[in-house]
Order: structure tokens, then C-alpha cells, then sequence
């Protein structure tokens, strides 16, 4: 998945602990087999280069992980999409792409375009140029899988991370209320806050240099928020959320989170403004 992961374990069998460690990682590169579109014969590359409308039996987990994208989509409003992927890649390649080839690229942009059915595990494609990418949640999706399985393995007290971005953890280190953590300013130069995660998943997203986030909605770049950070049970829902919370305004994340989501954020403006929304309020 081009990202550095990391486990670390609290267990007073530290061979035990290494063996639980080892297995998830070989799990992991399972699981990369299937939901990475890199890679020719996974999943979604096999989705990716189906014939329309052509059904194609997929893994439980890569079942799993769209629906969960077609559920996120939903929350956000439509602003998490795994199908922008063409957009992205023009803005990044053109820069200022004119409008023939931004309304060629949205032609296929949507979930609506993807047919998923979970009683048979599979899904189809149902435009010619849908391409899938699960960048934005594969992460999140991979870190909630390797905390599963250690809790099957009787692991009681874990932290798991994908590239820093993506973080989960349960249970505790001797001596601590939960598993240090801290956020940063953009810039990286300043220590926004530090705290504690137990039993919770933390995501982020930001501006990187010379990228953009595009709103699936207007097929155009945002720039008012500079880094965002959610918190929940479900690390598979902050990857998804704090990108899609990169895109929305500040008014539709706080009525997002009103709506019932076990959900806090952080988010830093164009200004360098700080805003907190849902429980974080409380941290």
C-alpha cells in the first residue's frame, strides 16, 4: 500500500507477542493482494479492467471494504468517493485542466456507477471508465483488520498504525490511562495537543505540496481546510472522514456529527484557524 505500518504490543510472553505481531503483517500483505490496484491480479485490478456490466466474485474482505466506502460516501455527503481517482490524476498531470477533458473525467465519477452485490460477493462496473482506488480507505481498512486479529489472538493491549495517518488502539501500556499520542501543526513546526487513544482510531489528512483534494461534487480543488483530524471506534472511518472532511465546511462537519456519528474532529482553516467539533471539545 506504499505506507510504512507499524505494531506495538503490550504481553508478558514476548515471543507470543512477536509471533501475533509477524502473522498480522503476513495478513496484511494478504490482504494488499487483493484491495491494492497496483498490483495486476488483485481485486480491483481485475474490477478495474472488467467489461461493463460483467460481475466479478471478489474476496469477503474486498467486499467488505467497498461497502464500507459506499457507506462513507453516503455519510459525507458524497464527498468521499473511491471513483475520483481520474480526476485527481488530471489536476495532478494538467494543473489547470480545461473543461473538455474535467467533463470526460467525471463522466464515470461516482458510487452510482458501481454495482455491489453482497449476498454473492461481487461487483461490476457500470461505466466504461469507473476506475476504483481504495487509497483513502485501505489504510484505515487494513489497521481495523490487524486489530481484529490480534483481539482473536488474545492481544489485550495494541497500537497499530498505517504511515502515521491511519491509528488504532486498545487496551494500554502499563502505567498509562491509554497509548500516548500527539497532532501537529501543518507545518509540522508546532505541537497542537497531546493525549491519550484507548479503545479509539484516530485519522488525518492534510495538504501535501504540490497535490490536491478535489471535491468530487464540483470536479474542482478546495483549499480552506489545511489539515484535519477524526476520531472514532472505527479507524476504517477516520481514513474515509478526514478527507472527506478536507472538503466540507465547517458547518456541514458539525451537522455531520450532530446526526448521531460517534465522531470528534480537529480541523486547522486556511487561516490557521483551530476548530473542534463533536467530543473532542471535552479531550
Amino acid at each position: 500500500m506504499h505506507t510504512h505500518f507499524e505494531i506495538w504490543i503490550v504481553h508478558p510472553d514476548g515471543i507470543y507477542a512477536e509471533q501475533t505481531a509477524r502473522n498480522a503483517f503476513q495478513n496484511l500483505n494478504a490482504l494488499e493482494q487483493n484491495l491494492s490496484h497496483f498490483i495486476p491480479n488483485s481485486d480491483i485490478s481485475r474490477l478495474n479492467t472488467a467489461p461493463v456490466n460483467q460481475s466479478i466474485r471478489l474476496n469477503d474482505e474486498t467486499i467488505r471494504c467497498l461497502t464500507h466506502a459506499v457507506t462513507l460516501n453516503k455519510i459525507s455527503k458524497g464527498t468521499f468517493d473511491i471513483t475520483i481517482g481520474p480526476l485527481v490524476n488530471l489536476w495532478k498531470t494538467e494543473g489547470h485542466p480545461s473543461e473538455k477533458p474535467i467533463r470526460e473525467a467525471i463522466r464515470c465519477i461516482g458510487m452510482k456507477h458501481l454495482r455491489i452485490d453482497t449476498k454473492e460477493n461481487t461487483a461490476a462496473r457500470i461505466c466504461d471508465g469507473l476506475q476504483i482506488d481504495l487509497g483513502g480507505i485501505g489504510k484505515g481498512f487494513s489497521v481495523d483488520h490487524m486489530a481484529e486479529q490480534l483481539k482473536e489472538w488474545d492481544i489485550e493491549h495494541a497500537l497499530i498504525h498505517g504511515g502515521a495517518s491511519s491509528v488504532r488502539a486498545f487496551g494500554k501500556p502499563e502505567g498509562h490511562q491509554g497509548w500516548p499520542v500527539q497532532i501537529s501543526s501543518p507545518s509540522g513546526e508546532n505541537i497542537l495537543s497531546q493525549f491519550v487513544l484507548r479503545d479509539e482510531a484516530m485519522g488525518a489528512s492534510g495538504l501535501v505540496k504540490g497535490a490536491h483534494i478535489i471535491d468530487p461534487r464540483t470536479a474542482r480543488p478546495v483549499s480552506h481546510h489545511r489539515a484535519a483530524w477524526v476520531r472514532s471506534s472505527s479507524a476504517t472511518e477516520v481514513d474515509g472522514l478526514s478527507t472527506a472532511f478536507m472538503i466540507l465546511q465547517s458547518e456541514q462537519i458539525d451537522k455531520i456529527i450532530r446526526n448521531g456519528l460517534e465522531i470528534s474532529a480537529w480541523i486547522i482553516d486556511d487561516k490557521d484557524m483551530s476548530k473542534q467539533f463533536g467530543k473532542w471539545k471535552k479531550h
